[in-house]
């Protein structure tokens, strides 16, 4: 009747947001490199495909106020997920997916993700 309930397409895209104010988990000045830790849920494939869109939006609108070829390192925090520890083929082709996905945004941007189990 009303579609109060019916979210668009815009609010989930994580390019369309404001992201706000910028603070890194840690910004290295000399090396001009920003470190993201992050820990998600990544035990269903619609959790990491959520986590993967978060990641992207956030690395990207980072960039786009940190100072010019800042590189980026990006901490991924599992641990206690057995569900997933051991399996690295999935966990390494969705790390590189997500930094492929980034890179289609901004090729010339330094990137780099570990997977901590």
């Amino acid at each position: 009747m009303f579609n109060i309930f019916k979210k668009s397409k815009q609010e989930n895209d994580p390019f369309k947001h404001d992201w706000g104010q910028v603070t890194p988990d840690l910004y290295n000045e000399k090396k001009n490199e920003a470190v993201h830790v992050f820990n998600f849920n990544m035990t269903s494939e619609e959790s990491r495909h959520l986590a993967q869109k978060f990641i992207v939006g956030k690395v990207l609108w980072y960039q786009k106020h940190l100072p010019d070829n800042c590189s980026h390192i990006m901490d991924m925090d599992i641990r206690g997920q057995e569900e997933i520890e051991f399996e690295f083929d999935l966990m390494n082709g969705w790390r590189t997916e997500t930094l492929n996905k980034i890179k289609n945004h901004q090729k010339k941007m330094a990137l780099e993700m570990n997977i901590i189990i």
